[in-house]
């Protein structure tokens, strides 16, 4: 089922933006700030799920194949570059106290203890950390000449691939160099470990936005002020 139909089990929910998230309440900017990324993290995931749908058997057809697996690379490298603006742009620097655990202690301990639960985690990931922090910085949204130049001695005697149509050209070459720059060639087991890793990131990211953004309502009795529409269906 596609992620961006319908589903029976739908709510809409209308309100004054202003009533939720008031401009001048810090609290609301954070956790709209939270909502932002987790949103992010979300549309990558619900892209991720319409090219599997895509996805060419093993073995059947190479030019698909490559196609498919630089349209995965693409995703891959915004996910994580996102990751390390989370931990960067919202969880903060290692400070003692960042200021969005002061905001959010009045939320309850469920939220301080997932919120730490989160942090815990990127810092026990360090390697994982570092790797987030050189795609964001290196490769997601930047095209620096000097990181390309160390990929391109790295991949020099790779086989590159470019694949051209009559409609449209795909330059397999520029991500196969593009995926080169974080961290060279890392062994599978190490590559195995960062996936693993930074799965586990995102679901305790996604873990303390499901008791945030809740615990952030009900502290506020905000659910008066929201006007709920479900789903439509023809029964109806």
């Amino acid at each position: 089922m596609s992620p961006f139909t319908s589903h029976p089990d739908d709510q809409l929910w209308k309100f004054k933006i202003k009533d939720l998230f008031p401009h001048d309440d810090e609290l609301a900017r954070y956790v709209l700030i939270v909502l932002t990324a987790n949103e992010d993290l979300s549309n990558i995931e619900r892209f991720k799920t319409l090219l599997e749908n895509e996805k060419p058997r093993p073995g059947i057809d190479e030019i698909a194949q490559a196609k498919w697996n630089r349209g995965h690379f693409f995703l891959a490298k915004l996910r994580m570059g996102f990751l390390h603006n989370i931990w960067k742009e919202i969880l903060g620097k290692e400070e003692k106290t960042p200021p969005l655990a002061i905001l959010i202690s009045k939320l309850g301990n469920e939220v301080r203890e997932s919120y730490e639960a989160l942090r815990n985690t990127v810092s026990s990931c360090r390697r994982t950390k570092n790797i987030l922090k050189d795609f964001r910085n290196r490769t997601s949204f930047h095209y620096d000449q000097r990181q390309f130049e160390v990929a391109l001695k790295i991949g020099a005697d790779d086989t590159g691939e470019i694949i051209e149509g009559d409609s449209d050209v795909h330059f397999i070459v520029a991500y196969q160099v593009l995926d080169l720059i974080p961290a060279g060639r890392p062994s599978r087991e190490d590559v195995l470990k960062v996936k693993d890793e930074i799965e586990l990131i995102q679901n305790k990211f996604h873990d303390f936005v499901s008791v945030l953004f809740p615990a952030y309502i009900d502290s506020r009795s905000l659910m008066k002020k929201v006007e709920i529409t479900k789903h439509f269906t023809e029964e109806q």
